[in-house]
Parts: structure tokens; sequence; C-alpha cells
């Protein structure tokens, strides 16, 4: 699934929001970037299915997102930027955000997730098969579990990449992320 990041960049969109969980504040732009990494991926129409297509190349811009998180202060952000050729994608396994520390992705960037169920796997050996006996067996893309003050923002894309091709695993290139969350099995 394509989806905006969370937040907008007007400033008369920030008001709170009330709901079930309590009020809402959308967060607003941090006024201080800690690092800006620029994207090395050229989608071609949207996709980067052809970076990752070998599962040993699914992951190369985890590590350094992950490292600017962890290194950044809290009140600042990691910026995810067009790179000095135009390049605008990310792809990442799994991010853990750090409390205090927001996520920003810029105008024109997406940051696609990983096809590999290896990368997010949780230790059971399981992610990308569906079974009922082990039905949290991955990670998420973004881990913002037991934070406060952090954020995901800016006028980027996240893509899931739900409907392409897993490309490890039991159902390597016969099932997507959304047949193993119907509970499809491999043909």
């Amino acid at each position: 699934m394509i989806a905006p990041a969370l937040a907008s960049t007007s400033a008369d969109k920030l008001r709170p929001v009330k709901t079930q969980w309590g009020t809402v504040n959308e967060p607003s732009l941090p006024a201080t970037v800690c690092r800006r990494l620029e994207a090395s991926l050229a989608p071609v129409n949207g996709s980067i299915d052809m970076w990752d297509a070998n599962a040993s190349s699914s992951n190369p811009d985890t590590a350094r997102i992950q490292d600017a998180i962890d290194a950044c202060p809290a009140g600042q952000a990691v910026k995810l930027v067009t790179g000095a050729s135009g390049d605008t994608g990310f792809l990442s396994g799994p991010l853990r955000l750090k409390s205090g520390v927001s996520l920003w992705i810029d105008r024109g960037v997406t940051l696609f997730a990983s096809r590999n169920p290896a990368d997010f796997d949780n230790g059971a050996g399981m992610c990308g098969t569906a079974t009922t006996s082990n039905k949290k067996s991955c990670n998420p893309l973004i881990l913002a579990q037991t934070t406060t003050g952090s954020a995901i923002l800016g006028d980027g894309t996240i893509d899931g990449r739900g409907g392409s091709l897993l490309t490890s695993g039991a159902n390597a290139g016969r099932r997507t992320w959304w047949d193993v969350a119907y509970g499809l099995a491999p043909a």
C-alpha cells in the first residue's frame, strides 16, 4: 500500500484531533535536522522491484537510516531527501524510532519496504508464511512502540509494497505480502 507520510507541512492544519485513544496532536516539522540522507535508488514507474529482485540486495538503506536515527538527539529529525543525481528511493527493512526523534520523508521521496521476509523475521523463521499457530512472526517496517515525542512526517511517501512478489522463503516469486496476510498457501 502506498500512503503519504503522516504529517502535513501546512501550519494551518496543526490542530489536535480527538480519537478513541485520546487527543493526538499532528506533528510539526522539526526545527533541527541532525542528519540528511540522500536517496540512492531511482524508481521506474513508481517501482523499485528491479533493485531487490535478488533477496541479497533487499535492504541497502536499513543500516544507514537506523544508524542516523540512533545517533540523532531528541527533538531533531533524520530527513530522507532526493539524491544529487535525482534518485528518490530508499529501500529498507525494519526501522525502530527513538524517543524524541522524527523520521522526515521529504516531498518526492519514497521509503520502500523490502520484499524479503527474512529482513522482517522476528526469530521464529516464519515471516512471509501464513500460519494459524504463529501469527506474529514479522517485525513492522517502522516500530515506535515505546517512544514518546517521535514522529513520521513530511510530504513524501511510504510504500509497504504489499502487492509486490516476495523474494525469499516458501512464497518467493509466488505470493505477495497481501496474499500471505489473507492466508493463501504457496501454489
